[in-house]
């Protein structure tokens, strides 16, 4: 169905390798890439410690 619907659009939908990297000047693909890397190791300790927490209420109940 979507090669149907970029056959009527004219749409080529073959990818071209290497074409894309001169769209962003390499100070924000390094900005995004930091970001990315910040927002996944936030990620990574907020639920590490919301497990802790979580395992020491449960121990907490079981008195």
């Amino acid at each position: 169905m979507l090669d149907w619907f970029y056959l009527k659009l004219g749409i080529s939908a073959v990818a071209t390798p290497g074409t894309a990297k001169e769209l962003l000047p390499e100070n924000m693909k390094l900005g995004f890439s930091i970001l990315l890397l910040s927002l996944m190791l936030y990620r990574t300790f907020a639920v590490r410690k919301y497990a802790a927490v979580r395992n020491v209420t449960e121990i907490e109940e079981r008195k």
